[in-house]
């Protein structure tokens, strides 16, 4: 893992910040951290889906949560201190999440929540955390999900905002569309976005010829989808938080015999469950444009390992061993990246105190690199810490080069 070590140092200040097997390291520049400071052992409270609709991206989800710990204690821990992890089953429901994030403050009493991954949950515990002073580190993109709700919550995702305007422009300056239909699912993060596309597609001359919504973890989408092919759209964007969601509605797309070019905000990033629900030809006719982080895609001509994915891909087969076709990469980065920003915060400031660590992401989140590429800080109130520069799109999400990355649509 030496070469995953060097490729991932960056200078910070005064004193030098390395990422040793994906976990941030600070060497503070001749500064002892006083006694007492800090906890024995750092908590780290995990709230996914373990059951329940989100099931299978909560694999993925748990999985990064569990490398990113077993690497940081690896390499002695947070300042020496090690770190336990504690589960919570959210099981995808804003109830469940709610008590889940109760006993993970209150009882468990842990110094940082990573989760959680969709953003109706992430909306229902923030006040609960809030409340407890409790860093969360999920993956909620919605606006609706901000400093004014969440003062002390961060993702490592890019906001609707973000990709809602990547889609339309993506409709309209590539597929050079002037009609389109919307289809997303009814969660709150989804419904932000579908509001935004629309805006947008007005704000740059488009033609929404229908607009429809399924249920979460949806059985069948086919009355939807009808609909809008009777307005003969030339683009169809599809918003969801799970990638069986996506997976369902390209594949009824294509048992419809539907020809209409896709721009789809999740397939990039759940490819597994999307495979497992759409079938694995399922991307072979090459008209699913896959939002994506630019960091998992290259443009021809692109030197093969320039970033950290095909490491960190590796890293994982190896920690699941014969689960290993159960978690893509592009996914479970997303939770092991909570770990690396919140080691630096921690390291940093020689505190786990929530309020403490929050003020330091929003202004330091740029000086750190993660396996998804630098973060940025989350700018006006957002809590998202992935910009609009680190999102692309590809083609064929499934067709993977040597070290792991996609091929950049619009290179």
């Amino acid at each position: 893992m030496g070469d995953f070590v060097k490729s991932l140092a960056a200078k910070r200040g005064g004193g030098r910040l390395l990422l040793a097997t994906g976990v941030v390291l600070i060497v503070a520049s001749g500064q002892a951290l006083a006694q007492g400071t800090l906890p024995a052992r750092i908590k780290i409270g995990a709230l996914v889906g373990l059951s329940g609709p989100g099931a299978g991206a909560a694999f993925s989800s748990a999985t990064g949560i569990r490398l990113a710990i077993k690497d940081i204690n690896d390499a002695g821990g947070i300042l020496g201190r090690p770190v336990d992890l504690v589960l919570g089953d959210d099981q995808s429901d804003a109830s469940q999440a709610v008590n889940e994030a109760r006993r993970l403050t209150s009882v468990e009493k842990v110094h940082v929540i990573f989760g959680p991954a969709y953003t109706q949950t992430a909306l229902a515990v923030a006040p609960i955390l809030t409340a407890a002073k409790t860093l969360s580190i999920g993956t909620p993109a919605s606006s609706a999900y901000n400093a004014t709700v969440a003062p002390y919550g961060f993702s490592t995702y890019f906001s609707t905002t973000s990709y809602s305007k990547a889609m339309v422009d993506y409709a309209a300056d590539v597929l050079k569309a002037k009609k389109i239909a919307l289809i997303s699912d009814n969660g709150g993060q989804s419904k932000d976005a579908a509001a935004n596309i629309q805006r947008m597609a007005s704000e740059r001359g488009l033609i929404v010829v229908g607009t429809q919504q399924h249920d979460f973890n949806a059985p069948d989408v086919t009355p939807q989808l009808l609909s809008l092919k009777r307005g003969e759209p030339d683009a169809l964007l599809q918003v969801s938080s799970l990638g069986e969601d996506g997976g369902l509605i390209f594949k009824t797309v294509h048992d419809m015999n539907w020809t209409v070019p896709i721009v789809s905000s999740s397939a990039g990033q759940s490819m597994a469950q999307v495979l497992k629900a759409g079938g694995p030809n399922i991307f072979s006719s090459g008209t699913i444009a896959a939002a994506t982080l630019k960091a998992f895609t290259y443009c021809p001509g692109d030197k093969e390992g320039a970033t950290m994915l095909p490491q960190f891909a590796t890293r994982l087969k190896a920690f699941l061993g014969k689960d290993a076709d159960k978690v893509s990469a592009t996914s479970a980065n997303l939770a092991y990246d909570a770990g690396i920003i919140y080691k630096a915060a921690v390291e940093a400031t020689k505190s786990v105190d929530g309020p403490t660590l929050a003020a330091w992401i929003e202004k330091n989140a740029h000086n750190v690199v993660g396996v998804s590429g630098r973060f940025s800080d989350p700018p006006n109130g957002a809590r998202q810490l992935v910009g609009p520069d680190g999102l692309a799109f590809a083609i064929r999400p499934d067709v993977v080069r040597g070290d792991g990355l996609t091929q950049r649509a619009g290179c």
